[in-house]
């Protein structure tokens, strides 16, 4: 029943603000603007989740799932009434930043959910299934918001992620009592640590997480740019950049099982590998089924690490401090996604849009092999090392 709620959380939140957060700078034209107002916008909320996930995760390690997880649905819920009462330009930055400090604390909680379920046998699964109720409604989030807005406007937008936010609210009242947990902290010499201690393993994941957030980023922005300059219509963009939520939805349907079968830094490290491959590839793709081909093929590499790499990450998670191991992790994932727009900007100027594609997959090899380096000798589920 946990894992069902969880997962039904994590659909209304994801499915209500991908319904205005793909289509941001249409919906709140009329507020933000085109220019740096639109820029601000997406910065504070980025740079809102790179500064509290950190505190999030010890917030989480002190206080459990359940008081966090209601307190990141209250945030969301704040943040769709904000959407629905003011045109005020400011007060729309200041919930942006608002949203971004509840992503801060919701990824974390339901992953340290997840974990505190069962054994760390089944934790492959679990997060494959969470992942699927995640780029599921991404997928449709985005689709259906198009429509939405076209129908009725960016007051019906912010109606839908409005009850969506009431709807897991209301989950979560209903449920709470199922959703309780203690806080993980276990030791008094970690209780006062943001971030938690290093280990080999863990530097492994961090330098692998930056690097392929960079790659994600990269791709999500400049190949529309490269097809674009090829000569694409909108329409064919449109389908191409459309398709990673579906396939990654497709195979996590497998690749969470799996991940409870073979060994997990061998997964992890073959999907980064053949992603980076895909980036690689893709300057030298000119027509669209070769694009698709390729955007197939690091979906599904994508799928096929991911849920190994949250298992590994939440398994080797020191005692009592699982909540800072994910904030910390989430912390460089942001910056892996904030950092590559800058430098692709420059490669873009300097060294051609091809360049960036090309970086994005040698950085992305390199990342995995440095994986593959620090995990080598990890053995068990428990994230045991032989040093």
């Amino acid at each position: 029943m946990k894992a069902i709620i969880l997962i039904l959380i994590n659909f209304l939140i994801t499915f209500g603000f991908s319904v205005s957060d793909g289509l941001f700078a249409v919906v709140f034209k009329d507020v933000v603007g085109n220019g740096i107002f639109l820029s601000f916008a997406f910065f504070f909320y980025s740079f809102s989740k790179i500064i509290f996930s950190p505190f999030a995760g010890r917030i989480l390690d002190s206080m459990g799932v359940e008081r966090v997880l209601g307190f990141s649905l209250v945030l969301f819920t704040a943040v769709s009434a904000v959407f629905i009462l003011s045109d005020d330009k400011i007060i729309i930055l200041t919930a942006r930043i608002i949203q971004g400090c509840a992503c801060a604390f919701f990824r974390p909680v339901l992953l340290c959910a997840i974990a505190s379920e069962g054994k760390f046998s089944n934790l492959g699964r679990r997060a494959g299934q969470l992942d699927i109720s995640f780029y599921l409604a991404l997928a449709a989030g985005t689709f259906y918001g198009g429509f939405l807005f076209d129908a009725s406007g960016k007051t019906g937008v912010f109606i839908s992620i409005a009850l969506c936010c009431v709807m897991s609210l209301l989950l979560f009242l209903l449920f709470r009592e199922c959703l309780k947990t203690h806080g993980t902290a276990k030791e008094k010499p970690s209780a006062n640590r943001l971030i938690p201690a290093a280990n080999p393993a863990l530097t492994g994941y961090l330098v692998y997480i930056f690097f392929k957030a960079w790659g994600i980023s990269s791709v999500c922005i400049y190949l529309p740019v490269l097809m674009h300059n090829q000569g694409f219509t909108a329409s064919n963009i449109g389908f191409a950049v459309s398709i990673p939520p579906f396939v990654m939805a497709f195979f996590l349907l497998f690749t969470g099982r799996l991940a409870d079968i073979l060994k997990k830094n061998t997964m992890v490290f073959t999907g980064g590998a053949v992603a980076a491959a895909s980036y690689l590839s893709i300057p030298f793709a000119y027509d669209l089924p070769s694009i698709i081909l390729i955007i197939i093929i690091g979906g599904a590499a994508g799928a096929f690490s991911q849920p190994a790499l949250a298992a590994l990450l939440l398994e080797s998670a020191p005692d009592g401090q699982t909540g800072r191991t994910i904030g910390l992790f989430n912390t460089v994932m942001g910056l892996g996604f904030s950092v590559s727009p800058i430098i692709n900007g420059l490669l873009l100027k300097f060294a051609g849009i091809g360049s960036i594609f090309i970086i994005a997959g040698i950085t992305g090899l390199l990342s995995s092999m440095y994986f593959a380096d620090c995990t080598e000798n990890l053995v068990g589920d428990a994230a045991d090392y032989k040093y």
